[in-house]
């Protein structure tokens, strides 16, 4: 029995021996990665043809949690500042970001920063944990004149841990573990969902993304402000951000032809709250070349929700006008088949900066028209089919054939020849049977006179 109880003391003073050794030194995580560097990267999200501020500032705060599992004030006092009081800041710039993709109406921007820990001294060994969130309402001096801006900000959180070795005399980071607890929306991710993230700064050899993984995502859009701030005007073509106007050619067109449209938006949804609809106003000049607009009488306002196609309609020289539509707002709209009439489309597209894009579309004689086209003879790029930033409009014009004296249009004379030679052939056909019955009349009359004379 004594020789069992000494075997079973050695046994537990050599476990107890190697616990102890384990202090000393850091064993490998498998909830981190192997590196000794970490870089947080910052998308940025904006509608199709959103241009990025020259900067916008965004604030990193890393709130200490443990060291070596311990919240006490004694340890949490071990651990190193980083950045400037726990925040980082990214200053993320229109000249520096790169531009990822574009999808489905969104641009995405990235930025990397640079290594969270260059420059940074750790006093002992062990493993520091921080909670790394981003602050709000960082984005304050807003350089864009003459647009109402609106950002989200993350509100992902992460666990952050830094796995320190002094084992080899010299105190170096081994390892860095990174875990998404909180979405961007600010959900929890649950337990057995989270997975680590690597945090290394992107583009090395051995690595296959473009940057750290450590990733926060904001949204920024915006719509051109008023002529008075904050008091958009329909009737003043400044404020328009969107319209779509009604215009007709050819001669003996009156201007009392009314014409059915369908229009739907797709208003941009990155932003928190924002709204999922439009205001369309009817407005129509003051006189012939003012320039000037106003009301028209009886035809009220109409809300456009996104994504529901919505029907309107224009007599010749209205406009349906938007002071609301964000930039990168996107729409189909379609014009209804009228007889007589070819209709044709113009659209313009105005960037930030730069020249505007102008393209036309030719429709077919008695056919509806709608926007996107997809016919063979497509001339407009569906890519401009969006509110840009200095606005845009569609102008959709009817022209009727040429009308000849007698009301008749030169649209209508292929019909009316085949319907002419159609009366012309019956005629005939009319004619040739009476001189046939005529002919047979005779004939019967002449044998009935010959067999009289015979009796």
């Amino acid at each position: 029995m004594k020789k069992i109880l000494k075997v079973l003391t050695a046994g537990m003073l050599a476990l107890a021996l190697t616990f102890g050794l384990m202090t000393t030194a850091v064993a490998a995580p498998g909830d981190a990665e192997a590196t000794s560097e970490a870089a947080i990267t910052k998308l940025v999200k904006v509608p199709f043809g959103t241009a990025l501020p020259a900067q916008m500032d965004f604030e990193f705060v890393f709130s200490p949690v443990t060291y070596n599992e311990s919240d006490r004030p004694a340890d949490i006092a071990k651990m190193p500042v980083l950045g400037v009081n726990n925040v980082v800041t990214i200053e993320f710039t229109s000249a520096g970001a790169n531009l990822e993709a574009t999808a489905l109406g969104v641009t995405t921007y990235y930025l990397e920063s640079a290594d969270i820990f260059a420059g940074i001294t750790f006093d002992q060994a062990g493993v520091y944990e921080w909670e790394l969130t981003e602050n709000a309402n960082t984005y304050t001096n807003h350089t864009e004149t003459g647009f109402i801006e609106k950002v989200e900000y993350s509100k992902a959180v992460y666990t952050f841990k830094v796995y320190v070795d002094g084992e080899a005399g010299a105190l170096e980071i081994t390892h860095i573990g990174v875990v998404l607890t909180k979405d961007d929306e600010g959900e929890e991710v649950a337990e057995g969902e989270q997975s680590k993230s690597n945090p290394s700064p992107g583009g090395g050899t051995d690595v296959n993304y473009l940057y750290s993984q450590l990733i926060f995502t904001n949204g920024y859009e915006k719509t051109p402000e008023a002529t008075i701030p904050g008091n958009p005007d329909p009737e003043n073509p400044d404020d328009w951000t969107f319209f779509i106007n009604k215009e007709i050619g050819g001669g003996y067109t009156g201007t009392s032809e009314e014409f059915d449209y369908s229009l739907t938006l797709t208003i941009p949804s990155l932003v928190v709250n924002e709204s999922r609809s439009c205001i369309g106003y009817f407005v129509e000049e003051t006189g012939v070349g003012t320039d000037e607009f106003q009301f028209i009488a009886g035809k009220p306002a109409i809300t456009f929700t996104s994504g529901v196609a919505t029907p309107f309609t224009l007599l010749v020289g209205q406009h349906l006008v938007f002071v609301d539509a964000p930039v990168g707002t996107a729409y189909a709209v379609s014009e209804a088949r009228y007889a007589g009439f070819t209709p044709s489309v113009t659209i313009s597209y105005t960037p930030a900066s730069g020249p505007g894009s102008s393209s036309s579309q030719a429709g077919v004689l008695n056919e509806g028209l709608a926007l996107p086209y997809t016919g063979a003879n497509k001339t407009i790029d569906n890519d401009l089919l969006y509110v840009g930033e200095k606005g845009s409009s569609v102008t959709f014009v009817n022209t009727r054939g040429e009308v000849s004296a007698t009301g008749i249009t030169m649209a209508d004379v292929p019909i009316i020849a085949l319907v002419l030679l159609a009366a012309v052939s019956l005629i005939a056909l009319a004619a040739i049977r009476a001189r046939a019955n005529r002919e047979k009349k005779n004939a019967e009359a002449s044998v009935s006179i010959n067999s009289h004379d015979s009796n």
